[in-house]
């Protein structure tokens, strides 16, 4: 949030983005009970003039910890990635718990999706770190910030990052230097 508020983007433009980001986030923040995510959510909501019913909506947090993909994009997107010739992870956010997707290309030089699952639920360390070299994890922040302004309204959207990123290549021990796309 902080990259879009310091990036000079118009404030109206912010505040189009805002409700999905801060609904997510208020999902996360009740599925592992954190009060600062919820409160920060909270904040926005007001600073943004985003109405508490549209951050917080009414019903139950069905449990799909184990269960199938029951979210929408769900399997195009499993197919996307699993397509990809490119080093590929997809993480869907569907009422605050976290499905990743990884093609055979990433799951076995980078990172198993088990492992990206089993870090999330942890909620003990950014899963960006697991292969992400730690000075560089801010601009995967960058394009995830691009990503959620300009596709807030459930427009297709691509955001790239403004330098390559180093990626650990846990097979030869190395840190890869990458262009890093998001859609």
């Amino acid at each position: 949030t902080q990259t879009l508020v310091s990036s000079g983007v118009p404030h109206a433009q912010l505040a189009r983005a805002m409700p999905p980001l801060l609904r997510n986030w208020a999902a996360i923040a009740r599925r592992r009970n954190a009060y600062q995510l919820m409160a920060f959510s909270i904040f926005l909501s007001r600073k943004f003039d985003v109405p508490m019913d549209d951050v917080l909506p009414t019903g139950c947090i069905r449990d799909l910890e184990g269960g199938a993909l029951q979210i929408p994009l769900a399997q195009p997107i499993a197919e996307i990635v699993a397509a990809s010739t490119a080093l590929t992870v997809a993480r869907v956010t569907h009422e605050g718990i976290a499905h990743f997707a990884t093609n055979c290309r990433f799951e076995n030089r980078i990172c198993p999706r088990d492992e990206l699952a089993k870090c999330w639920r942890a909620n003990q360390r950014e899963t960006l770190s697991l292969f992400a070299h730690e000075d560089d994890i801010w601009l995967l922040h960058e394009v995830v910030a691009k990503l959620w302004l300009h596709g807030s309204h459930g427009d297709y959207t691509t955001a790239t990052s403004t330098q390559p990123v180093r990626i650990l290549d846990r097979v030869i021990a190395r840190y890869l230097s990458c262009d890093v796309v998001g859609t």
